[in-house]
């Protein structure tokens, strides 16, 4: 988008009077091609006749309601980057309609004795002496200063010229807020049954980035149920099931789960003759004898070391006892002592 029309644009919304004046300001840093700008906070600041804290608040909130997108520009090498502007228009925005007058109001063409107060108390800017009516956002107060800072610049300049992209403001719409807090909800639910409880906030980040409709959820959930009984992820003690971050931004819940061969089947005698223990169906129904049912959200392989302690002397365990051992894992030695009671032959001492 060039700067021209994005100026018209600014021109015709529904921005407040200092919001638009920052904005325009920025445009003229920006070509015809419309190609990302990036002016530093202070020189906008002496270029507005506001302060840099008035620059940074009007700069997120024009980001926020979708006017312009933020990123980073450095050079390689350097330890340091400055926010680069991309101007836009928001989704759906439509122009306010031109005013249509008749005539010419009263008191906004100069006479020959003097200017009119009126019209100039509207236009004049007086220095030193705070912000024009309505063009601070609600809640917020800013001051024009002409030499040093303002109390509270530090963190604002710290908010904007950090290391990281521009964020919105703290305080969300209320629309926005409404909806974090359903995605937030549904992501609950999501982990609640999915088997491997690790980096949570790298999950919800994962999820909040997708944003999956209910459609989708129901899509998820089910993929988690039936994936978490397949043997890919029983094996092992669960070894093998992904973290739920990589499982959302790889699109894992497409991934096709290998149907088992019913028990008894012309044909498949290999499932048939296949014993209990080396099939999660088996074990959860053994489980369901000898220890409890399975519950969502559980560790397989606490399930698993239960049900086989259970179950009594057997293969099982000592197969169990030979993955841990093989695949070296760390919990060989505590589950070696729970299931036979002593550690294993040459840890004892």
């Amino acid at each position: 988008m060039n700067s021209y029309t994005w100026r018209a644009a600014i021109i015709r919304s529904d921005l407040g009077p200092t919001t638009r004046h920052v904005l325009l300001t920025l445009s003229c840093h920006i070509n015809d091609a419309g190609e990302p700008t990036y002016p530093s906070t202070l020189l906008l600041s002496d270029e507005c006749g506001l302060s840099e804290r008035a620059v940074v608040t009007h700069l997120k909130l024009a980001a926020s309601l979708g006017w312009l997108t933020v990123s980073k520009h450095g050079y390689a090498g350097q330890g340091w980057a400055r926010n680069q502007y991309r101007p836009r228009t928001p989704d759906g925005f439509v122009p306010r309609p031109a005013p249509v007058r008749k005539g010419t109001e009263a008191g906004s063409v100069p006479s020959d004795e003097k200017l009119s107060t009126e019209a100039l108390n509207d236009v004049q800017y007086v220095e030193g002496e705070g912000t024009e009516g309505r063009s601070v956002p609600s809640g917020e107060a800013l001051n024009v200063t002409t030499e040093g800072t303002e109390r509270g610049d530090k963190k604002a300049l710290n908010d904007v010229q950090s290391n990281y992209p521009l964020e919105l403001p703290k305080e969300l719409p209320k629309v926005a807020r409404a909806k974090r807090k359903a995605v937030d909800k549904a992501f609950e639910q999501l982990w609640a049954v999915y088997p491997r409880k690790v980096s949570k906030d790298a999950a919800l980040k994962a999820y909040r980035k997708l944003d999956p409709d209910e459609a989708l959820q129901a899509v998820l959930l089910a993929a988690v149920e039936k994936q978490a009984a397949s043997q890919a992820w029983t094996k092992d003690g669960g070894t093998f099931v992904p973290h739920a971050s990589t499982w959302l931004n790889g699109r894992r819940w497409t991934d096709e789960v290998p149907e088992e061969s019913p028990e008894g089947e012309t044909g498949g005698a290999q499932s048939a003759a296949e014993p209990w223990y080396r099939r999660w169906s088996g074990i959860t129904e053994k489980g369901a004898q000898v220890f409890r049912a399975f519950k969502e959200g559980e560790d397989p392989l606490r399930y698993k070391v239960n049900v086989f302690k259970r179950a009594g002397e057997g293969k099982w365990r000592d197969e169990l006892m030979n993955e841990l051992q093989r695949t070296k894992n760390s919990l060989y030695a505590d589950i070696h002592q729970y299931i036979y009671g002593h550690p294993p032959i040459g840890d004892a001492a």
